[in-house]
């Protein structure tokens, strides 16, 4: 039985996902309120799935991969509804979003051509941009303004340049790879410690 909390951890996510959309879409008076509110308990939950799944031996390829889907969800997600409830954020936010979206698309191809299936690398420097992106849309929810958002993205720039590295330099396909750096060792054929805390 406990080694399905971490599945509906990472399921509790996309419920979250799409309940913010829903109060987004309908610009309830206390959308944005409540958003902020989901947020830390997104954090938390991806935080606690992997390190559970750890713990009870669960941390399989279907779990890892189906937590990198549903984090792609719920972010998007999240700007979204930013989006919906900050309408004049739009115009100036569409150029950063947008070519994050492309590079996030860049990183799916590269996966998909080299070895058939999506990135599943849950680098550090990722995990670090969830927790940049987390605190920015906060602050854009509670405070109603987007003035940290540009620093999140650029962040997350240099997180899919890391992961583009990744994908690169690994000889095969596999998850849990903490940073290019690592890549490059595992393609040297040298085995790689994996923090218990962050990697399985």
């Amino acid at each position: 039985m406990k080694k399905q909390i971490p599945f509906a951890l990472v399921w509790t996510r996309a419920a979250l996902a799409m309940t913010t959309l829903f109060v987004a879409l309908f610009h309830f008076k206390w959308a944005c309120g409540f958003i902020a509110c989901t947020i830390p308990i997104a954090v938390v939950t991806d935080f606690l799935d992997g390190f559970l799944a750890r713990k009870f031996g669960s941390s399989t390829e279907r779990l890892r991969r189906l937590d990198s889907q549903i984090d792609l969800f719920y972010w998007s997600s999240l700007l979204i509804a930013l989006m919906l409830c900050l309408p004049d954020a739009n115009d100036l936010f569409w150029p950063w979003i947008a070519l994050s979206i492309l590079a996030e698309a860049s990183l799916y191809i590269v996966s998909f051509v080299r070895f058939g299936k999506e990135p599943c690398t849950h680098a550090l420097l990722s995990k670090s941009w969830c927790l940049v992106l987390a605190v920015a849309l906060f602050h854009s929810f509670v405070i109603g303004k987007t003035d940290w958002l540009p620093f999140a993205f650029i962040f997350g720039y240099l997180s899919q340049i890391d992961v583009l590295i990744i994908l690169i330099m690994l000889p095969k396909w596999q998850k849990d790879i903490p940073s290019a750096y690592h890549a490059f060792l595992i393609r040297k054929g040298i085995t790689i410690k994996r923090h218990q805390l962050f990697n399985g």
